[in-house]
């Protein structure tokens, strides 16, 4: 099997952009995989969902409007501010030292999860 690693080189509402490249090499929206940040779930929980909605997140939004929804989802939580207003702080800050610490095992989990 091929795989691409893809890192989009845009801003993140525009993750998109780059996929209309890989449909037309014949690669199907239900083959692919976006690891994406999910502020619904705890820090350190990942699960792995086929399709749904982009819920707010404006990158996965980008995605969904090149390709559709039927998309492989990993999703990796980083838990919600208390405060709405300090969200788009808040996914842009970078992890606290514990939280770095914390990443070997939210990998490991979320390795487990993509081989199942």
């Amino acid at each position: 099997h091929l795989v691409y690693l893809v890192k989009p080189l845009t801003f993140m509402n525009k993750s998109g952009d780059v996929l209309p490249f890989f449909l037309k090499k014949g690669i199907k929206a239900e083959h692919c995989l976006v690891v994406h940040d999910e502020l619904e779930k705890p820090f350190e929980s990942a699960t792995l969902k086929l399709g749904g909605s982009a819920k707010g997140h404006n990158g996965l939004r980008s995605i969904i409007d090149r390709i559709g929804p039927d998309f492989w989802r990993l999703r990796l939580g980083i838990g919600r501010p208390a405060d709405k207003s300090e969200v788009a702080t808040y996914v842009l800050s970078n992890f606290t030292q514990d939280e770095a610490l914390r990443m070997d095992s939210i990998m490991q989990q979320a390795a487990r999860l993509i081989v199942k």
